[in-house]
């Protein structure tokens, strides 16, 4: 796990719907056989390397790693409608030598967005970026539940790539 008291950044995005943009990655990735060396986050789970930040309104509406609209080149262990709170935070972190390094981005005690305080699925999980062989790399950790859990639920688990839309998306959980 990432800490700030071992080297970790914790993200400016707080809050509900919120993104920062232009994170440097500390190495060059190729990703849908473009190069980048930034990417940008949200509180919603949304990771990407495309230029277009997603709205406030399109990040927490995850349909849109299906479609042709909004934010591509986007990566998500867990996109839904999230927020965070004190308890919680998003960090990042370069780690290793030049060319045998990862960056990694780290949703530590996320709550699940139900609209009721106190109400909320927790969550602890990563995405993981490698230099060189461009793998990339979905790790979970421990869940915490407080209270009853929402039946809104539906994450979307992927990456999309290139325009988006069909044939241009992976689903991780049904690997369409």
């Amino acid at each position: 796990p990432l800490s700030s008291g071992t080297g970790a950044t914790v993200s400016t995005a707080t809050g509900d719907d919120v993104n920062q943009t232009a994170i440097p990655l500390g190495f060059t990735i190729s990703y849908a056989g473009v190069n980048y060396t930034e990417l940008g986050l949200n509180t919603n789970g949304l990771l990407w390397f495309d230029a277009i930040a997603p709205s406030a309104a399109e990040g927490a509406f995850n349909s849109r790693m299906y479609s042709t609209g909004g934010t591509n080149q986007s990566i998500s262990a867990w996109w839904l409608n999230t927020t965070d709170d004190a308890s919680s935070e998003i960090l990042y972190q370069t780690q290793g030598a030049p060319g045998n390094q990862t960056f990694t981005v780290q949703y530590t005690n996320y709550p699940h967005y139900t609209g009721a305080v106190g109400t909320n699925i927790r969550l602890n999980y990563q995405v993981i970026f490698y230099e060189g062989s461009n793998v990339i790399e979905f790790h979970y950790g421990s869940k915490t539940v407080t209270g009853p859990p929402t039946i809104s639920a539906g994450a979307c688990i992927g990456i999309e790539y290139g325009s988006g839309g069909p044939g241009n998306f992976i689903d991780l959980v049904t690997g369409s």
